[in-house]
């Protein structure tokens, strides 16, 4: 395997939303996008849920960065979570910070000759509303940039996927 993958989860979440169908109206403004971001998308969907992915240039900044990301939802009632709710054994870059998210792969040339490691770092936060509805950001730095992706789930969309899991 060449490079770096992207951790499954922020993937499951845009194709889940995906399949939910696209929607005019704006809960893709609930997401938080820093001036200076590049490669911007957004979309809403018909149940009120929104994805947001971006890039960043942050330099070796990475914990100032997600110290913004807290500086914009805290303050405006939304709590971090110490869980992720759709993985709630798994905790949040809240309770265990920044990891390495190499995963022990060495990349390699197309003649499978090993290339110099790139450190690649993730991050997941998610905040909580008062109403339940969940605001959650997984970043991945290399080099001198993040990749963001970021959701907003209603509570109603988060009821009715625990309740599918339950079923299953």
């Amino acid at each position: 395997m060449r490079g770096t993958e992207i951790p499954a989860h922020p993937l499951i979440f845009a194709v889940l939303l995906a399949a939910l169908g696209c929607a005019s109206g704006s809960n893709a403004d609930r997401l938080w996008i820093p001036d200076g971001a590049i490669d911007i998308s957004r979309e809403a969907f018909k149940d009120g849920s929104a994805v947001a992915g971006f890039t960043v240039t942050i330099g070796d900044a990475r914990d100032q960065f997600a110290a913004r990301l807290r500086q914009h939802f805290e303050p405006n009632g939304w709590n971090p979570r110490a869980t992720e709710w759709l993985n709630p054994n798994m905790p949040t870059s809240f309770e265990r910070g920044w990891v390495n998210g190499a995963g022990g792969v060495r990349p390699t040339d197309g003649q499978g000759k090993p290339l110099p490691l790139v450190q690649v770092y993730l991050w997941t936060g998610e905040w909580e509303s008062a109403e339940g509805d969940v605001v959650t950001y997984n970043l991945m730095t290399q080099n001198a940039s993040v990749r963001v992706s970021a959701a907003y789930l209603p509570i109603r969309v988060i009821r009715s996927a625990r309740q599918a899991r339950t079923n299953r």
